[in-house]
């Protein structure tokens, strides 16, 4: 949502605001999953595996590479080398890492 903000309007000043918002939004999800991780750890859960699941995993993985390949390279070719579209890109390339992460475990 972001993005498509950003992209709506034009400025120095809407770009970094773009660019805050997002590494807001990357520093609560690191917070979210450093809390989620921990209470998961401290009660001893231990996720049940399933076939829909891996492969749901498996699928959101390369959709997310993809995108943040695509955001990446749409952010290099907009007339201004739009920083807040790679920044994107770069978030979505840690949510394909976390999900391959997920699948490795």
């Amino acid at each position: 949502m972001v993005v498509v903000w950003e992209l709506s309007g034009a400025g120095g000043e809407r770009q970094r605001r773009g660019l805050r918002l997002i590494g807001y939004a990357f520093a609560a999800l690191a917070v979210y999953l450093l809390v989620q991780s921990t209470v998961v750890l401290a009660a001893g859960d231990h996720p049940r595996q399933s076939l829909l699941g891996s492969v749901w995993t498996a699928v959101t993985a390369a959709v997310m590479f993809a995108l943040a390949v695509a955001k990446a390279r749409t952010g290099r070719a907009l007339d201004n080398d739009n920083p807040v579209l790679r920044t994107a890109g770069r978030v979505t390339m840690i949510d394909g890492i976390l999900a391959a992460a997920v699948l490795g475990a």
